[in-house]
């Protein structure tokens, strides 16, 4: 392996470990690949589970148990962008403002780690792995 090879695995597998669950920051993982649907709690500064793992296809619910309103989003989406469709194709989501009581629902089909975090609270941040089940 020559050396600019070793530099791109190393960058590789340094990008992995830090958008995957399970980093020093991160809480652990909540291993939910054999569960169709799962929900992410909006509390007031947090994300419950902060760091979730799905199966391809599975669903991922919001919930806002915040007193505030509050939101959830991937990394890298414009504030502007409301084209669903294309946020679908790219495996991206924008849950826009839930109010006290509200959920919405998201499925991410391709395998990754999908970082994410509120447009209205800075310190809210979190990532759902999407892998492939065991066989």
């Amino acid at each position: 392996m020559g050396i600019r090879s070793a530099i791109i695995a190393a960058t590789a597998v340094a990008a992995g470990i830090l958008t995957s669950c399970g980093g020093a920051d991160d809480d652990s993982p909540a291993d939910v690949r054999a569960t169709p649907k799962v929900t992410v709690v909006l509390t007031d500064g947090a994300y419950r589970p902060a760091c979730v793992q799905v199966s391809p296809g599975n669903r991922v619910t919001f919930f806002n148990r915040s007193e505030s309103p509050n939101t959830a989003e991937t990394d890298g989406i414009a504030f502007f962008e409301i084209d669903r469709a294309k946020l679908d194709r790219q495996n991206l989501f924008d849950i826009h403002t839930l109010q006290r009581g509200e959920a919405e629902s998201v499925e991410l089909d391709t395998p990754g780690a999908y970082r994410f975090h509120s447009s209205l609270d800075d310190e809210m941040k979190g990532v759902i792995e999407v892998v492939e089940p065991p066989r």
